[in-house]
């Protein structure tokens, strides 16, 4: 197989030195706007936190309190199948591809699992450090625990609850309300990205913290509760209307396909002239002889 010369090797190389220097972010949602493409009515009441999908059903969760009825089931297209009393004061909900849904209680740096249908017990697994209020969910490979841990830092943890960085979001609190409780304390995560929501407004951020797009989502709630039940699961963002008894979800189709990195490419296209350079010197030697 013939090897590309050196000259055309110099140009990829310097192609894609251009392309690293220059690249600028690429449109992450389908539209400027969304529309909301599916709703159902929230059983609990108010104080909304989270919702997630274990691949057949709904779950969501209220907080205020850990007494009383706090957890409700539900089947895909939003019937109600039950409600239940687990005893912990919700934070969040998050789900694994397994279908397993985990849960992380007000001022409790545990994570637990639901052994059975509104049964929750203790994985085992804490996140240390984390205040008491953010939300602390598996990112979109559930590699890794997240939290929006106050305007800005995004925490992250190893499956064992081993403390992995912070990241600092570059420019957060620039949209209105960004700043506010509890937009500062909230995240989904959906592929490679991750979420935040503020007054109808939501953000894609990348892992090293860049804002990599925004969109509109149309008639979203934008209270207190809207703020603090933003989720994703099954595909969608949701969202707690305002007048808190109906759940908002908006189907985002992200790209979520892992696009190489222009710095990667750089790295390979180097790799490729070093390799060229060799040949080439080989190439002279052997005209030498």
């Amino acid at each position: 197989m013939k090897f590309l010369s050196l000259r055309t090797l110099i140009i990829i190389v310097f192609g894609t030195f251009v392309l690293a220097s220059s690249s600028q972010a690429v449109p992450i949602f389908s539209s400027a706007t969304i529309s909301s493409s599916f709703s159902f009515t929230e059983v609990l009441g108010s104080s909304e936190v989270s919702i997630a999908f274990d691949g057949t059903n709904y779950w969501t969760a209220i907080g205020g309190s850990a007494g009383g009825t706090r957890l409700a089931k539900y089947d895909a297209s939003g019937s109600n199948l039950g409600t239940y009393a687990p005893g912990l004061d919700f934070r969040s909900l998050t789900a694994d591809g397994a279908g397993d849904v985990y849960a992380r209680a007000y001022n409790n740096t545990s994570i637990f699992i639901q052994s059975s249908d509104g049964v929750f017990t203790t994985t085992g697994v804490s996140v240390g450090g984390v205040s008491s209020q953010p939300k602390v969910i598996l990112n979109g490979d559930g590699t890794e625990y997240i939290a929006h841990d106050t305007n800005g830092t995004v925490r992250r943890w190893d499956l064992s609850g081993n403390a992995l960085s912070s990241v600092s979001l570059s420019g957060y609190g620039a949209n209105s309300g960004e700043s506010g409780y509890y937009q500062d304390s909230a995240i989904s995560a959906a592929g490679d990205y991750w979420l935040t929501y503020s007054e109808g407004i939501l953000s894609a951020w990348d892992d090293l913290g860049n804002r990599v797009d925004q969109t509109t989502l149309l008639g979203a709630g934008s209270n207190f509760n809207s703020h603090l039940s933003q989720s994703y699961a099954n595909g969608m963002f949701f969202v707690m209307d305002n007048d808190e008894s109906t759940w908002r979800g908006y189907e985002l189709n992200l790209d979520l396909v892992s696009v190489p990195e222009p710095s990667s490419l750089l790295i390979l296209s180097l790799g490729l002239l070093a390799l060229g350079l060799r040949r080439e010197k080989v190439r002279l030697k052997k005209s030498r002889a």
